[in-house]
Parts: C-alpha cells; sequence; structure tokens
C-alpha cells in the first residue's frame, strides 16, 4: 500500500508540470483540431505538444511562468519524460467521452486518461504497469517499478472545441531524471 501512495504522491507532485505543459498545449495548438508545426528554426528540438511522438525523450522548455514547449533529444541523455504514445478520447468506446459530450471533468478526465495510459505503457515499455498480483505485490511492500505515468489532457476549452487527444508520458516515481529510453 505505501507503494501506491508514493506512485500517488509523484502524481501529485507532477500536476504542477501538468498545468505548466497544457498552458503550452492552449497556446501552441490553438485549442485544438487545428495543425502545428514545430517552433523555432528547423534545427531546434523544441517540439509542441502536438508533434509529440512515441519515443520522444523530452525536457521541458522554461520561462519563469510557463513552459514554452517541450526540449526534445537523444533518449542516453538525461530527460525529464518519454512519450509512450497517443490516443483519443473518442476512441476508447465510452459514451461520456465521445466527441460531442460535455466536459468531464478535470478530475475524470485526469483519471481516465491514466487508466488509458495504462495500456500504452505496456505496449511502449513491454511491462505492465501493475503487474497481475498488484495488491499482493503491495501489501507486501514488494512493487518494483521504477516509473509512473503522466498525462496531457484537453482542458475544458479545448474540450468544448473538439480536443479529446491524450498524450501518455513515462516519468520517474522519484521524480528523477531518466537517463535512457525505457521502450522496448
Amino acid at each position: 500500500m505505501n507503494r501506491i501512495n508514493t506512485r500517488v504522491n509523484a502524481l501529485n507532485r507532477l500536476i504542477g508540470l501538468i498545468g505548466l505543459m497544457l498552458t503550452l498545449l492552449l497556446a501552441g495548438c490553438g485549442g485544438g483540431g487545428g495543425s502545428s508545426s514545430d517552433t523555432g528554426s528547423s534545427d531546434s528540438p523544441v517540439k509542441l505538444l502536438a508533434n509529440l511522438q512515441p519515443g520522444d525523450c523530452a525536457v521541458p522548455e522554461n520561462n519563469d511562468n510557463f513552459v514554452n514547449g517541450l526540449s526534445v533529444g537523444g533518449c542516453n541523455q538525461p530527460h525529464n519524460m518519454e512519450v509512450a504514445g497517443r490516443f483519443d478520447f473518442s476512441t476508447i468506446g465510452d459514451p461520456a467521452y465521445a466527441t460531442g459530450t460535455d466536459y468531464p471533468g478535470h478530475l475524470a478526465v485526469q483519471q481516465k486518461a491514466y487508466d488509458q495510459c495504462q495500456s500504452v505503457f505496456k505496449s511502449y515499455t513491454g511491462i505492465s504497469f501493475w503487474p497481475d498480483n498488484w495488491k499482493q505485490a503491495a501489501a507486501a511492500g514488494a512493487l518494483s517499478t521504477q516509473y509512473d505515468i503522466n498525462t496531457i489532457t484537453p482542458s475544458a476549452s479545448t474540450w468544448a472545441d473538439g480536443d479529446r487527444s491524450v498524450i501518455c508520458l513515462i516519468v520517474r516515481l522519484d521524480g528523477q531524471p531518466l537517463r535512457a529510453s525505457v521502450g522496448n
């Protein structure tokens, strides 16, 4: 149970980062729907959220108050997060998240994204996010994963514009930088 609480605490610490990244999503993606290109010059490693792809290893670009973009580089360099994949809420078969529905609320969107990103995590890494015996392992203090999932989800305003896109990120549970790709 302690490892589960640790995961929840780590997720809560990263909520601030998510909020900052959502600022970029709103500013950089023009409220969803439209296409975007990378920022900066053609050799710039900074990408808009809309352009992140599985396998991108990234560090937020900070400007004192908000995230401007994600600096994407080699996974052999220290990085805060790795893109495991993307999905669209409209494809998960839950009518509450379909196109044309009202925004279910920030917490509901975050929880559904976190749940859905667990299968994206498994596809990307080749390991289960929660082992089949997670309850027993948690009770014994034996959960061994060092990774957690972070998500970038639509806001209420981008949801109203039809945005249902979710980016699934892998981060270290202890908040330390990743130093290699976690993809299989």
